[in-house]
């Protein structure tokens, strides 16, 4: 499998991912901050990408919602998959990557999931070839 060429798309993504199980599980920033013992501040700049999320703070923030530490390093799946593997952080940031979170976490069948993937890859494709 590829990988994404920029750590920024993944540091998005894996932002936009906390961000939406925080609004999932209702908290607030203050509130997971609590929860997690990881500063306001510092959430606040996971959660838009600005900052990369250490382990540990990971751990604690997927803890405190109660989610699985390793539904966060699906983002390089899902970079894959929506054929952000070449992008850089100027093209795709954290609005982008939170859009895409949002839509591919609306398929509950993995055949949907798979004819989303499809599509994305074909649209990559698509473009890759127009900009030529």
């Amino acid at each position: 499998m590829a990988r994404p060429k920029s750590a920024k798309v993944i540091d998005h993504l894996i932002g936009a991912m906390v961000a939406a199980c925080r609004e999932d599980a209702k908290l607030t920033h203050k509130q997971l901050a609590a929860k997690s013992q990881v500063g306001i501040n510092e959430l606040k700049q996971y959660e838009a990408g600005a900052a990369r999320i250490p382990a540990s703070h990971l751990l604690r923030i997927a803890q405190a919602l109660d989610t699985p530490i390793s539904y966060f390093f699906s983002a390089i799946d899902i970079a894959d998959c929506a054929g952000m593997d070449g992008s850089t952080s100027e093209s795709i940031g954290p609005t982008e990557c939170a859009r895409v979170i949002q839509v591919f976490s609306q398929f509950r069948s993995p055949e949907a999931f798979d004819a989303a993937v499809a599509i994305a890859r074909s649209m990559v494709i698509l473009e890759d070839r127009l900009n030529r």
